[in-house]
């Protein structure tokens, strides 16, 4: 029979082992769990402050445990690494925080890289008095304790590390375990997130693909915020070196001199179903139909997008590059680049996206829509700031146009019925109301959802009839479509938004989106032949991501890097090719 002292030997001395990590590195423990408690609690990011204060104790003690593997003579040097790279990420994330209302993220390091000695001396200069009574004040107070501590000649008994570590007998063990286990197990799937994120560098639609993540603290410390960027930043640095190769294999085999004005607006969020030029039982596209009624508009029903994202989908539209094809969507010309080349005028007007601008959302589309260096190879003219409301592009496009003798490519691309909906339409432009919808199904508050979509819908389609009627005189074709639609209680649903679960309603709602083709009398007038099988193709089902071909055959540009096949109004085009949605399933609803 075991004996009463054999057990509690036994229990003594795993709590012994439990509590080594902790008790080896204790001033590095406790000093360590402070500054990161301050940045959790202070710098306000997309985590929850309670679970992150569990997890960070989880991922210290983790750390401890990794600090026995290293040999004493060399253990006092590692820490003092860590502690300076702790607080120095910490003082530069609560700083972020306090002057750019954003802790640290990937468009910040970026300009950190490209920052030279003088602007960080003259950024350094922001700092102020007021900011001690900031997070970044925090931390210094803590750096500064910690410092003094540390030179201090004579320190107290009481931080004397043997008794502390006398504090650290097995009988706790049991408490460090409980925090251990619920700051562990309660963020496994955060951990796993940041894996694939950071070490394996996937983006967010192939991690959500391999399981529907909901994690609770992602990047909750400055340091694995730093980790992130540090990871986007190679990412998409190997985008931009493929981007810039692209730029070199760019070519065109004529440059023209003349050629029609071809308009490409790009809406957002617009769901097919919504728009009366599709059927919808409420008159959002009057503007559409009147261009519909004159016979000058092509309306296709079959069209789909290949991403429910603005960025990807974005990126799909302007390269040349098609699902299918070798190589990344990077690899291949941006098609305004080789309309510049062919010799036309380039015009780009965006109420989201401006030139050598950075933020923490916008970061992919800095690569290519924003880098100076690409979106001069793209566009002559750009506007430079943005709108409440997307009227204000019309004013942009009548101020920065111009006069050329060139052929000219006008992009417009809309903020659209991006959510939230009821910002996206003027107060005085209301038509709907909750009254007008026979839903049952739905509260009160989804009801408002559907009307405020609805109102901005039809204010977007006022916007449209405004750009037409300034290009309607001249020789030009207008094409439009949307980056992506999106879920708002279509077939019978309660749901909005967009999601990556894939049922056919959902599925309907986020890719299938409207399409058309205007063409002024002028243009009408002098190429029928082109209008004739622009006609021809309105039910051939097509892909957004091959719209560049559309343009280069409608614009008259002969290039190796124009592709007939996915072209829908080729006649060589294949109607047969696989439409992938989110790189993952073949659309066939």
């Amino acid at each position: 029979m075991i004996s009463k002292q054999r057990i509690s030997h036994f229990l003594q001395s795993l709590g012994g082992i439990l509590m080594r990590p902790i008790g080896e590195s204790l001033a590095f423990f406790i000093s360590m769990y402070l500054l990161g408690v301050v940045c959790v609690l202070f710098v306000p990011y997309d985590s929850s402050r309670l679970v992150g204060v569990f997890q960070l104790f989880a991922d210290l003690y983790l750390l401890c445990a990794f600090l026995l593997l290293v040999p004493q003579r060399f253990r006092p040097f590692t820490k003092g690494v860590l502690y300076a790279l702790f607080y120095v990420v910490a003082l530069i994330d609560a700083f972020c925080y306090a002057h750019l209302g954003t802790a640290f993220c990937p468009t910040f390091l970026q300009q950190v890289i490209y920052t030279n000695p003088r602007e960080c001396s003259e950024f350094l200069s922001l700092i102020t008095w007021s900011d001690l009574w900031s997070p970044f004040g925090l931390v210094l107070t803590l750096l500064g304790a910690h410092i003094l501590l540390a030179i201090w000649p004579r320190k107290p008994k009481w931080m004397g590390l043997a008794q502390m570590r006398n504090l650290c007998k097995p009988v706790c063990a049991v408490p460090v375990c409980c925090l251990f286990f619920v700051g562990f197990f309660s963020t496994i799937d955060s951990r796993e997130y940041v894996f694939y994120r950071v070490i394996c560098g996937l983006d967010e639609l192939n991690v959500q693909r391999m399981k529907d993540f909901e994690p609770k603290t992602k990047y909750y410390l400055p340091i694995y915020r730093l980790a992130y960027s540090v990871s986007e930043n190679i990412q998409q640095a190997a985008i931009c070196r493929d981007l810039a190769k692209s730029l070199d294999k760019a070519v065109v085999t004529s440059r023209l001199s003349s050629g029609p004005h071809i308009v490409l607006i790009i809406g957002e969020s617009c769901n097919k179903r919504h728009s009366s030029l599709y059927g919808y039982d409420k008159l959002t596209t009057p503007c559409q139909q009147r261009m519909y009624d004159t016979g000058q508009l092509a309306v296709f029903s079959d069209v789909v997008s290949p991403w429910n994202v603005t960025c990807e989908a974005f990126q799909s539209i302007m390269t040349t590059h098609c699902i299918g094809m070798d190589g990344t969507w990077a690899s291949q010309p941006l098609f305004p680049h080789l309309f510049r080349l062919a010799g036309y005028h380039t015009e780009f007007f965006s109420n989201q996206y401006l030139a050598n601008t950075v933020g923490f959302s916008a970061f992919k589309e800095e690569i290519f829509m924003s880098n100076a260096r690409f979106s001069h190879a793209m566009f002559d003219v750009r506007n430079d700031s943005l709108h409440r409301f997307d009227d204000g592009l019309i004013d942009d496009y009548r101020a920065l146009t111009g006069k050329s003798n060139k052929p000219k490519l006008s992009v417009f691309h809309f903020l659209g019925l991006h959510f939230d909906f009821s910002q996206r339409y003027p107060a005085s432009r209301v038509v709907f109301a909750e009254t007008d919808y026979s839903r049952k199904d739905l509260n009160a508050e989804h009801l408002k959802l559907l009307a405020d979509y609805d109102n901005a819908y039809r204010y977007n389609d006022s916007i449209i009839g405004e750009i037409v009627k300034m290009v309607d005189q001249e020789e030009a074709i207008v094409v439009f479509l949307s980056d992506h639609g999106e879920r708002i209680f279509d077939d019978n649903t309660q749901e909005w938004g967009r999601t990556l679960e894939w049922s056919a309603a959902n599925i309907r709602q986020q890719y299938d989106i409207p399409f058309w083709i205007y063409v002024t009398e002028r243009y009408k007038s002098c190429h029928p032949r082109m209008w004739h099988d622009i006609q021809d193709a309105r039910r051939r089902p097509f892909m957004t991501d091959a719209v560049s071909h559309v343009l280069l055959h409608l614009a008259g540009i002969q290039t190796p890097w124009y592709s007939p096949v996915h072209d829908v109004l080729s006649r060589k085009n294949n109607p047969q090719r696989p439409r992938i949605l989110n790189r993952e399933r073949k659309y066939a609803y």
